[in-house]
């Protein structure tokens, strides 16, 4: 365990709003999220709990969103058929 002050910790996460607004991110946060220079960022902001969320913008968004759900889909169409049979009474 670190036995660090805590500001010290704290200072390899921080980024300072420059003039224009611009800020450096952390070499870490740079190595963990795989950035390179030219990398677009998608920012959000919710406005409940102040905070913000920033993601990599996936190159194309449907590769990234390919198979999300899939676990819902075990045997796809034929289950909803069943579903549907069983709410519908057929």
């Amino acid at each position: 365990m670190s036995m660090e002050h805590p500001q010290n910790e704290l200072r390899d996460k921080e980024s300072v709003v420059r003039e224009k607004f611009q800020v450096t991110l952390p070499a870490f946060i740079r190595d963990r999220a795989r950035l390179n220079v030219g990398d677009i960022l998608l920012w959000e902001f919710d406005e409940n709990s102040k905070t913000m969320t920033v993601i990599k913008r996936p190159f194309n968004f449907t590769s990234q969103l390919s198979g999300l759900g899939k676990h819902l889909w075990k045997n796809g169409v034929e289950t909803l058929k069943k579903e549907r049979a069983r709410e519908w009474g057929v």
